[in-house]
């Protein structure tokens, strides 16, 4: 009986320890896109420069599980057009397929590559992809703009910082990402 118990418990305690991180992570994610747009107007920071879909996502990808990461991939880019009007809907669309491509290419590169280099390629794999789309979307009339709203230059100092980002929970979170 005392066993049981034990068991019981050992089994709660690992079920509450292993969904508390995913609560926060999508707790927090959500709170960031939610609030983004008042955080931009009170503060006068372009936010949206530090690419925050990609950085939660990747921190989902470190602290959570994969179905998880999915779903963040999904759901963020949808919070942000619903809550701040932008991006426009296909903008919409294409960050989503750019944040699962992203997400895709790092879980098959890291079955070859170190987490760094898995986390780099992935990201410029994904961008490219993106902008692909985006100049057959602004070419085909279905949005309006720039084929790029954010520096090169800003794009790929982002790419270094969360390559290293990833790199940097991996070695001192035990998780990995071919383990999920």
């Amino acid at each position: 009986m005392e066993s049981e118990r034990n068991s019981a418990a050992s089994s709660l305690n690992h079920s509450t320890s292993s969904i508390f991180p995913i609560l926060l992570v999508d707790f927090v994610a959500i709170a960031f896109v939610y609030f983004m747009p008042h955080l931009v107007k009170i503060t006068s920071i372009p936010l949206y420069l530090i690419d925050p879909l990609r950085l939660w996502v990747l921190t989902a990808l470190i602290f959570t599980n994969k179905p998880n990461t999915l779903v963040l991939v999904l759901v963020l880019p949808v919070l942000s057009h619903l809550v701040g009007g932008h991006p426009h809907i296909v903008k919409t669309i294409l960050l989503s397929i750019e944040l699962l491509l992203n997400v895709s290419f790092l879980y098959y590169l890291e079955k070859h590559w170190t987490v760094f280099w898995s986390t780099f390629i992935s990201i410029i794999i994904s961008k490219s992809i993106y902008y692909i789309l985006k100049f057959m979307s602004l070419n085909f009339g279905w949005i309006q703009g720039d084929l790029l709203s954010t520096p090169l230059w800003i794009q790929a100092v982002m790419t270094i910082v969360m390559s290293f980002y990833v790199t940097l929970f991996y070695r001192f979170y035990p998780k990995k990402i071919k383990n999920k």
